[in-house]
């Protein structure tokens, strides 16, 4: 059997949670998985011919007597037909395994023979930006097919190491968890007639390693009447294979456009326009989500708004991307009941979440292409301002979007544009 060690970064954590394995577990192959390479377990775990392995996280310690119970429990597994089996600490009676450690699981114990049955796989940076998560999210897939178990095994200890910004982990295995781990089944059903409550349109170049987490939010939303259109604007990457996988899956309520070659995001955005079937558009951008609950609110509070309503927004959560590629909580952003157009402009923060009345949109002829930027920067701020000078915004107070910044995003990268395209703005839109 081999043991996964995730997290692992050559700290002394790491060393504790190695040298423990040694001592009591020898002869077992031990495979290191740092933070991002979660491929490396689908890897070795397509070739292996074992029929069972274990995943712990750096830090954790394997105590003596723990290889005695491990017959036991892969008994208990075999004979149980589960999928998976999760420890826990004989003093815990919940998920969580140490103060400072909220969300992290115990060492877990996988029956490769049945994830090899239907194909199941861990899943890797894309479809999970949290590594911490990972084992979480297998499970309630594999739970789906085959039941699981979590039992108290006295042999192990948690890690007594804080989280690098523990104070935030909490908050984020609370904002996380209902997506990784929904509660009860997600409603999956839309008539072909039926007019979905909320169109979702996300467009998206190369974008491969962030749309199937945003996708993701979407298939466990907790309402069912949306419909989402997914733009591939001349991507080279697996993006194409991947929505239209999503698409055949769910053709009721996802469709997919592709434009060639690449023309940016405006024009992509009109692509999708044609298609859209529901009153209010949301756009999400590629590496960015939505809380499980953002098309349910977000229904009920489009139906208190006035006719010459044209734009609805609200708060959102931030979340920062290092160049390790590391997502991490940060704050929430909170937007003013009022917009003050060159003040947005000043901040360079655009609206998000934004959902644009789709007759509008259409009567404005979509999205601009002929700016300074022609279509492929700012093209949400142009059209907020656009179409906000034909109608009134109504700010929702919530906080249903979560917005990735990233350090290497494209607009990041266009910094020097945007001062000048700002002054375009100005002059054409709010003399």
């Amino acid at each position: 059997m081999k043991i996964f060690v995730l997290g692992a970064d050559h700290g002394t954590g790491e060393r504790g949670t190695l040298e423990s394995i040694a001592v009591e577990m020898k002869k077992i192959e031990i495979i290191l998985v740092p933070a991002g390479h979660i491929r490396t377990i689908n890897e070795v775990i397509a070739v292996t011919e074992d029929v069972f392995c274990m995943t712990i996280r750096a830090g954790s310690i394997i105590l003596p007597g723990f290889m005695a119970s491990l017959d036991g429990l892969i008994g208990e597994i075999e004979s149980a037909g589960l999928a998976w089996m999760h420890l826990r600490t004989a003093e815990d009676s919940g998920s969580l395994q140490a103060k400072f450690r909220p969300g992290e699981p115990g060492p877990v114990l996988w029956n490769i023979g049945l994830m090899r049955e239907g194909k199941w796989t861990f899943p890797e940076t894309g479809e999970l930006p949290f590594d911490w998560l990972v084992e979480w999210e297998l499970m309630h897939k594999l739970s789906l097919i085959a039941p699981g178990r979590t039992v108290a095994a006295p042999h192990w200890s948690p890690s007594n190491r804080k989280w690098k910004d523990w104070k935030r982990k909490a908050e984020e295995w609370a904002k996380l968890a209902p997506l990784v781990c929904p509660a009860g089944n997600v409603p999956d059903s839309l008539t072909e007639k039926a007019i979905p409550e909320l169109t979702i349109v996300l467009a998206a170049y190369n974008a491969a390693d962030y749309i199937p987490w945003a996708v993701k939010s979407i298939q466990r939303q907790t309402a069912s009447e949306w419909q989402l259109i997914l733009v591939d604007d001349g991507s080279t990457d697996e993006s194409p294979r991947m929505m239209n996988k999503w698409a055949e899956v769910d053709p009721l309520r996802i469709q997919v456009v592709r434009i060639e070659p690449n023309r940016g995001k405006a024009a992509a955005l009109n692509a999708a326009l044609p298609l859209v079937r529901a009153p209010w558009l949301l756009e999400l951008d590629a590496d960015d989500w939505l809380d499980p609950d953002c098309v349910e609110e977000m229904a009920h509070k489009l139906q208190s708004v006035e006719k010459d309503t044209v734009l609805v927004y609200g708060n959102h959560t931030v979340w920062r991307q290092d160049q390790a590629a590391l997502v991490s909580l940060r704050e929430k952003h909170i937007y003013p009941e009022e917009i003050n157009m060159k003040q947005m402009l000043a901040s360079g923060v655009p609206l998000a979440p934004r959902l644009f009345r789709t007759e509008r949109l259409r009567s404005l002829g979509g999205w601009r292409t002929d700016d300074p930027a022609a279509g492929r920067l700012y093209e949400d701020m142009l059209m907020i301002i656009r179409i906000l000078q034909t109608g009134k915004p109504f700010f929702v107070d919530g906080c249903y979007y979560h917005r990735r910044v990233r350090a290497n995003s494209i607009t990041r990268m266009h910094q020097d544009q945007y001062t000048q395209w700002c002054q375009w703005v100005e002059e054409a839109y709010l003399q």
